[in-house]
């Protein structure tokens, strides 16, 4: 049954309103790891930018995959096709879990190349890998955690979004203010204590929405659903592509003025690194209101997904 448009505009706001908020959620603690970060040392915010762009290109891979499979899922659903929900969420679950393990060896064993090309300060490599090991364990639980909440977005459950950003968020600055500084007793661990802090909140959100998925059966799975067929993966590989492309597009302008600022910033009275900070926190607040329209769409995906194969 196709939604009328009264129902459209119902449906969205139920959907992208947690959507919406936990994006903000997240940026808002994005912003105060930075100022923590800054308050401690004011090369994190150059590391951190650096880190940023290379990090999040290599991610695009698994979020392409979470945004084919969620395109199919939602037609499949309008289109009562119980079977192929569970073929495309199996093709989602197995693939998004299997190059996430190759990226995260990857940032394990060779981030320094890739900060090298990047152009990377000797002032701040040291700074780069230190964060980018602790991150790179992350990268294990980035595809099941987007799958989880891709089968949360097209079951229509979005609001457990908000109270799980919510305690990932407040988690997140508190144990940056514990591993940051080295307050209650812990030592002061600088730029990694912002890696780990980051990596064990993901964690425990993680594991609340494995628990919350596990409630509700709008998604069946079963062994039949891992044997992926190559027609399938091919169709959830291709609706991603535009996805990976636009990321990757986003990335290689970033990772080019990242370079810019720090061979002509080098040359002026500021240096390499301070440039490059302030490009950094600029992006940072300007991904504020990017965050609302991101979220906006990922509600409305589920619903013309349903009603297109309705």
């Amino acid at each position: 049954m196709k939604l009328s448009y009264k129902q459209y505009g119902k449906r969205l706001l139920i959907l992208a309103f947690p959507i919406v908020m936990n994006n903000i959620i997240a940026q808002l603690q994005m912003i105060i790891d930075r100022i923590f970060l800054g308050h401690a040392n004011d090369l994190y915010m150059s590391a951190l930018g650096n880190v940023s762009s290379p990090v999040w290109t290599t991610m695009s891979f698994c979020n392409s995959l979470v945004m084919g499979a969620s395109i199919l899922i939602s037609q499949s659903v309008g289109a009562e096709k119980r079977e192929d929900i569970g073929e495309y969420a199996g093709a989602m679950l197995k693939y998004n879990n299997i190059i996430p393990i190759f990226l995260c060896f990857f940032w394990m064993i060779f981030p320094k190349p890739v900060f090298m090309i990047l152009g990377v300060s000797d002032n701040v490599m040291p700074l780069c890998l230190g964060y980018v090991r602790w991150y790179a364990p992350l990268f294990l639980l980035t595809g099941l955690g987007g799958s989880l909440g891709v089968i949360l977005q097209t079951s229509n459950y979005t609001k457990p979004l908000v109270v799980y950003g919510c305690i990932r968020s407040g988690l997140n600055i508190f144990l940056d203010w514990i591993l940051i500084f080295g307050n209650l007793g812990m030592p002061a661990l600088g730029i990694e204590g912002a890696a780990i802090a980051t990596v064990i909140s993901q964690i425990l959100v993680f594991i609340l929405n494995a628990l919350y998925v596990k409630k509700f059966k709008s998604i069946k799975l079963s062994k039949e659903s891992f044997k992926v067929k190559s027609s399938v993966a091919k169709k959830v590989s291709m609706l991603g592509m535009s996805s990976f492309i636009n990321q990757m597009s986003i990335v290689f302008v970033m990772a080019t003025e990242n370079n810019t600022l720090g061979k002509y910033g080098a040359e002026s009275k500021f240096g390499a690194e301070i440039p490059i900070t302030v490009l950094g926190i600029v992006m940072k607040i300007s991904q504020i209101l990017n965050s609302i329209i991101i979220g906006i769409a990922a509600g409305s995906q589920p619903i013309l997904g349903y009603n297109y194969g309705a």
